[in-house]
């Protein structure tokens, strides 16, 4: 009987993204299984690029609330699939709620929030496994599998594009994809992974001097420090070079952003969802680290450019800069930033 797995997923876009390491691991072990996806709606068009997933089922109950009455009700339209696995990925009590009431014969994942009961196929935290994308992929596995092996290798999550869909947008927004610059200035998690505006300003700048174009990506709420970028590169651009500038933030969905990144020369981004998606498309990115750290979210790509200061406080792992300062992303220079986008 081939296994039938139901993936309690992550909520972010940039976890998402990293656990499709463990869906090409399962692939590997169990050619096979069927994997289903349990994910909040933003993360649809992420999961529609992964090969490996059989269908994603929409997870209708709000981030962080409990509605034990909804888990209930989901569970029993579940339980109508047959899942012979179950692996939960986010380490909270809630999420480990849905494989149990479901009567999924066997729920894995990693120890955390009283869930001896929920899961019954337990992984016990290890330094082993310092990165999340590890930890991720390790649940692919049997505990004691784990514990013989000397060494675990992760598949690199590796999002597919769309060629008609790139030619769709270059045909609609009249575009040229010869050296393009894109920036993703934002960062949802908080402004402790944000690196400043006019620093932004002043790379884009630079690229523009040397004939790149910039486009930026990000969503809508991510328009205030995009359009604050913006407003400083028209204080100081002349026109010819104001042309070269294109804001996509808010007006294309994420399915688009996905193909448009696999076309550009690079990707300059915070610690974030965009950051992960342009390393899956195997686009180079400089990835900029403030409150987070490189050894748990790198990006996954051998082309990246990692740009963190560890400082006497590093890494917090906090939105706002608990002591206001914000030392980590004030250490990050501009031309340090320039010289990892030209660096090949």
């Amino acid at each position: 009987m081939s296994r039938k797995y139901l993936i309690i997923g992550p909520s972010w876009v940039g976890d998402m993204i990293m656990s499709h390491a463990l869906y090409q691991q399962l692939k590997i072990l169990y050619p096979d299984a069927s994997i289903n996806v349990l994910a909040p709606v933003w993360c649809k068009d992420v999961v529609q690029r992964m090969p490996c997933i059989d269908q994603l089922i929409e997870q209708p109950i709000p981030h962080g609330r409990l509605s034990l009455i909804k888990r209930w009700n989901l569970a029993v339209k579940l339980r109508a699939h047959g899942y012979t696995h179950a692996i939960v990925l986010p380490g909270s009590f809630k999420s480990a709620l849905i494989p149990w009431l479901a009567g999924i014969k066997q729920r894995t994942g990693w120890l955390a929030e009283m869930r001896f009961g929920l899961l019954n196929n337990i992984h016990y935290k290890s330094s082993r496994f310092a990165k999340m994308v590890e930890r991720y992929c390790a649940l692919a596995f049997s505990p004691k599998l784990l514990k013989d092996a000397n060494k675990l290798e992760v598949p690199y999550p590796k999002l597919i594009t769309d060629i008609a869909n790139i030619y769709k947008l270059q045909q609609e927004f009249k575009l040229d994809f010869k050296e393009v610059i894109i920036v993703c200035p934002g960062a949802a998690y908080g402004p402790a992974k944000q690196w400043l505006a006019p620093n932004f300003a002043k790379v884009c700048l630079k690229q523009l001097t040397l004939g790149k174009q910039v486009w930026f990506f990000g969503s809508s709420q991510e328009l205030g420090i995009i359009n604050e970028i913006i407003s400083i590169i028209k204080l100081t651009a002349p026109s010819s070079e104001q042309a070269r500038v294109r804001c996509f933030a808010g007006k294309i969905k994420l399915l688009d952003t996905i193909d448009l990144m696999s076309q550009a020369q690079a990707v300059v981004a915070n610690d974030s969802g965009l950051m992960h998606m342009a390393a899956s498309v195997g686009t180079k990115v400089v990835a900029l680290y403030g409150s987070s750290s490189p050894e748990f979210t790198p990006p996954l790509n051998a082309k990246a450019k990692i740009l963190y200061k560890k400082v006497d406080c590093s890494p917090c792992f906090k939105r706002v800069c608990p002591y206001g300062h914000y030392k980590c992303m004030h250490a990050i220079s501009v031309d340090e930033v320039n010289m990892a986008i030209e660096h090949e």
